[in-house]
């Protein structure tokens, strides 16, 4: 990891496989098309999908959301792997939100609570975001392969978000047979109190056998 400077030092952030994630309640999504509006793979098979989204930190005037997406394809087709979703967005605030997990809001869906909200520009290096993928041991989730390493945004923006590239890079069994999850930092520089705020949104667990 490549931390900016001094106190915005990211090897500060949780990263550990206990205590520091939260619960979070997962939506699974069964649509072909993605949560991200991108469409998989001509004749590739879902086998796998789940959804996350979650403020990772809010204050009035200062929100962070984190957005985790793990889909895995299956032949027929030549793209069978893992497809991984990330997403780190500021807002100004984040009204009407209760502390419930939730979907965000699909093109055409009415009501949308977040229609309200209002992206917050942040300047360059200063929305940070990270991927590690898990594998379920038998007693513990243990890491199978860091697939981002932390990513600043270039450019003055509310949404640092990434598609995972193609989809062969992430094979469908990268440690082998068995349980995985996605786990996607989601981190915001907080000039008013110079930190780095945010957490880790964790994904329910899709199996590869």
């Amino acid at each position: 990891m490549n931390p900016v400077s001094g106190n915005r030092d990211l090897q500060a952030v949780r990263q550990t496989a206990s205590a520091a994630f939260r619960a979070v309640l997962v939506f699974a999504v069964l649509a072909v098309v993605l949560l991200f509006g991108l469409a998989l793979p001509a004749r590739a098979n879902v086998a796998g999908q789940s959804l996350t989204a979650e403020i990772t930190y809010m204050r009035p005037l200062f929100c962070v959301e984190g957005d985790n997406e793990i889909v895995l394809l299956t032949p027929p087709g030549t793209n069978a792997g893992f497809y991984l979703t990330s997403m780190v967005r500021a807002w100004y605030d984040c009204i009407g939100y209760t502390g419930q997990y939730f979907i965000p809001c699909q093109p055409g869906q009415e009501p949308c609570y977040q229609d309200s909200w209002i992206g917050m520009p942040m300047p360059p290096g200063q929305l940070a975001m990270a991927q590690v993928l898990y594998i379920w041991n038998g007693s513990a989730w243990a890491v199978c392969e860091t697939t981002m390493n932390w990513t600043y945004n270039q450019i003055k923006e509310s949404t640092l978000a990434s598609y995972g590239g193609p989809l062969n890079e992430i094979p469908p069994k990268p440690c082998g047979a068995g349980r995985y999850q996605l786990r996607v930092g989601a981190y915001a520089w907080d000039s008013a109190h110079q930190t780095w705020q945010g957490d880790w949104v964790q994904s329910l667990g899709v199996n590869s056998y």
